[in-house]
C-alpha cells in the first residue's frame, strides 16, 4: 500500500532540478523495513535557487513512524535506482539527509531513521503575508484579517529570493561561501541596528522605512535579531516579509520596498554587494530610472 501523504505531484515538485533523478518516479513499498520516512508539503519546502533549478530545504523532520519504507526508482529501469536501505545502513540516514535533503532521507533508508530524524533541529522558513492598512506602530506585524499568507513561490515571481543559512557559523559556512562565489558578492560588512549601536538611530529608522528603490540588488543576511522587509507586489499591494536569524534575502533592483525593526528593536545583519557598494536610495516616485522599467518588464514576463 502506497502512502497517501506522498504524492507523485509533490515528489515531482521536490525533485525538480536534481539531474540524477528524473521527474517521473515510481514508488514501491518495502515490507521488511523497520520504519519509513514520509515527505509532505508541511515538512519540506523547495526553495528557488536564482542560479537555476530548485534546492529542497527541510522545514522539519518526522520522527519514527509505522513499519514500511519507500523505494524510488527510475521508470526507465534499474539504473540509477535509489532504494530505501537495509537495516545495516540505517546510520547513514542523518548524514545523507543533511547532505542531500529529502532525496537523502529517502535513500538513507528505514533502520534507525526515526531516531536520526527526531534528533534533527526544526528549521523555520521565512514567513510573509499581505499587510493591513492601519496606521499603528510600523513595528507591529500588520497582518490582514483574515490572514493572507504569501508563499516562497509568490516571492520568487516578484524577484525576491530567500535562503536559510547557519548564522552561528557564518564565517566558515560553506553554503554562504558558495552563494557569494556564484553571485559574485565580493563585498560585505556587518551593520547593527539598535539605539545604542547605530549613529543617528532615529533618523536612520525613518529613512529605512521610506518607500524607495535601488539601482542594484539589495542583499541582507540576518545574523541576530529580527525585522521586516516590505515589498510591493505587481498590484502595488504591500507584502511584509518577516526576517530573523539565519534568513538571507535578495531584493531585485527596481522593486519598491522598505525596512523596519520589529518590536524587539534590534537586528545585526550582513550586507553584501557585487563590487563596491552603492547605498543610494531613490524614494518613490522613481519610475524614470531604467532599473524600474526593467523590473516592470520582469513582472510582466513572470505573470505569463
Amino acid at each position: 500500500m502506497l502512502l497517501p501523504s506522498v504524492s507523485m505531484q509533490l515528489l515531482d515538485f521536490l525533485f525538480q532540478g536534481n539531474t540524477f533523478l528524473p521527474r517521473r518516479l515510481s514508488l514501491i513499498p518495502m515490507k521488511d523495513a523497520a520504519c519509513f520516512c514520509t515527505v509532505t508539503q508541511s515538512l519540506w519546502s523547495a526553495s528557488p535557487d536564482p542560479g537555476g533549478g530548485w534546492k529542497p530545504r527541510p522545514l522539519c523532520y518526522p520522527g519514527a513512524l509505522a513499519a514500511g519504507a519507500l523505494r524510488i526508482t527510475r521508470s526507465a529501469g534499474a539504473r540509477g535506482r535509489a532504494a530505501a536501505s537495509p537495516a545495516a545502513r540505517g546510520e547513514r540516514a542523518a548524514a545523507l539527509g543533511r547532505r542531500e535533503g529529502p532525496i537523502g532521507w529517502l535513500r538513507a533508508g528505514p533502520a534507525r531513521c526515526g531516531a536520526a530524524l527526531a534528533q534533527q533541529p526544526r528549521v523555520r522558513m521565512v514567513e510573509a503575508w499581505y499587510m493591513d492598512e492601519s496606521g499603528e506602530d510600523q513595528r507591529a506585524p500588520h497582518r490582514q484579517e483574515p490572514h493572507r499568507p504569501v508563499s516562497l513561490e509568490q516571492l520568487r515571481r516578484l524577484g525576491v529570493f530567500h535562503w536559510k543559512l547557519d548564522a552561528d557559523n557564518y564565517e566558515t559556512d560553506p553554503d554562504l561561501a558558495r552563494i557569494r562565489k556564484e553571485k559574485n558578492y565580493s563585498w560585505m560588512d556587518i551593520i547593527t541596528i539598535h539605539k545604542d549601536k547605530l549613529p543617528n538611530y532615529q533618523d536612520k529608522i525613518k529613512i529605512f522605512y521610506e518607500e524607495h528603490l535601488h539601482l542594484d540588488d539589495e542583499i541582507r543576511y540576518i545574523l541576530e535579531g529580527s525585522g521586516y522587509f516590505d515589498v510591493r507586489d505587481k498590484d502595488d499591494k504591500w507584502i511584509r516579509i518577516f526576517m530573523e536569524k539565519g534568513d538571507m534575502i535578495t531584493l531585485p533592483a527596481g522593486i519598491y520596498h522598505r525596512f523596519t525593526l520589529d518590536e524587539n528593536n534590534y537586528v545585526k545583519a550582513m550586507r553584501l554587494f557585487v563590487g563596491e557598494p552603492v547605498w543610494t536610495a531613490y524614494n518613490r516616485p522613481a519610475d524614470h530610472f531604467p532599473a524600474r522599467g526593467q523590473y516592470i518588464q520582469f513582472l510582466a514576463q513572470a505573470a505569463q
